[in-house]
């Protein structure tokens, strides 16, 4: 059992180091000069969102990033085998953990004080639709969000369990345009399915969850205004010790498209 735990471990650590991009794509934003109105995040990229909304750089999401580590991955709870199914046996992580770094990341407001407007994305496990939070408690949210299926118990919020945002918005745009952004710039630093290494379990369980993800996301890309995708080459999967090149990934992606992004809220100001 500790080896699968592991295993589930490597493949969260995965998806969560590529929303370290997000952190450069910031970076090179404030250089700019250019603070969004609204911030809408979804899975790895809920947490980064919530911590730029709560007010932080990026030096200071950085900073955190430093912090964010394997053990934050690592509150498993285990099935009672032959029980009643109860909410701790619909995953491996609890999640708990994951939600006290982000509560305090944030300094434990909620959503609706915090000086950046933001929402977090997740999916109705019951109706598979996406739900953006606006209001409540951020940490809770941001585990929604990030509650990838079989491995994080999905929480309850208002009497509902909710999984990754990914499985039904992968590439919040609509959710963004739902909340009355004109101009909506996109990062996609998703996992692409052609990356797998497929050689367990949790592998298969991954790459079948990530195909059906892909899928969704390129519908959502066509609807955004610009699209900044940091070049991501890996065959391996990623862990935290890749956090630094991530952040350049990402700010390498926005610097290039620096001109586009001038004209867009250039265009943007009355």
């Amino acid at each position: 059992m500790l080896t699968d735990q592991r295993q589930y471990q490597s493949r969260l650590s995965g998806g969560s180091a590529r929303g370290f991009a997000h952190i450069g794509v910031i970076r090179v934003l404030e250089q700019m000069g250019i603070e969004p109105d609204l911030i809408v995040g979804t899975s790895a990229g809920s947490i980064v969102g919530a911590g730029y909304a709560a007010g932080l750089s990026a030096d200071q999401l950085q900073a955190a990033a430093a912090r964010f580590d394997a053990s934050i991955l690592m509150d498993f709870t285990l099935p009672h085998l032959g029980q009643p199914i109860i909410r701790g046996d619909l995953g491996l992580v609890r999640g708990e953990r994951l939600q006290q770094f982000v509560e305090e990341l944030v300094s434990r407001r909620p959503i609706e004080v915090l000086p950046r407007r933001l929402a977090l994305v997740a999916t109705d496990m019951q109706t598979g639709k996406p739900t953006s939070f606006t209001h409540g408690n951020v940490g809770l949210a941001v585990r929604a969000s990030s509650s990838v299926p079989g491995l994080l118990v999905p929480p309850q919020i208002a009497g509902k369990l909710y999984i990754d945002g990914q499985v039904s918005s992968p590439l919040p745009v609509a959710a963004a345009r739902s909340l009355g952004a004109d101009i909506v710039i996109a990062v996609d630093a998703t996992y692409p399915s052609q990356h797998a290494n497929i050689s367990s379990l949790p592998d298969v369980m991954f790459q079948s969850f990530m195909i059906a993800c892909q899928r969704i996301k390129e519908s959502e890309l066509l609807s955004a205004d610009l699209v900044i995708q940091p070049k991501i080459e890996t065959t391996g999967q990623l862990g935290f010790k890749d956090r630094d090149w991530l952040i350049t990934a990402g700010e390498s992606a926005t610097q290039e498209v620096s001109g586009d992004l001038r004209r867009l809220t250039t265009r943007s100001k009355p």
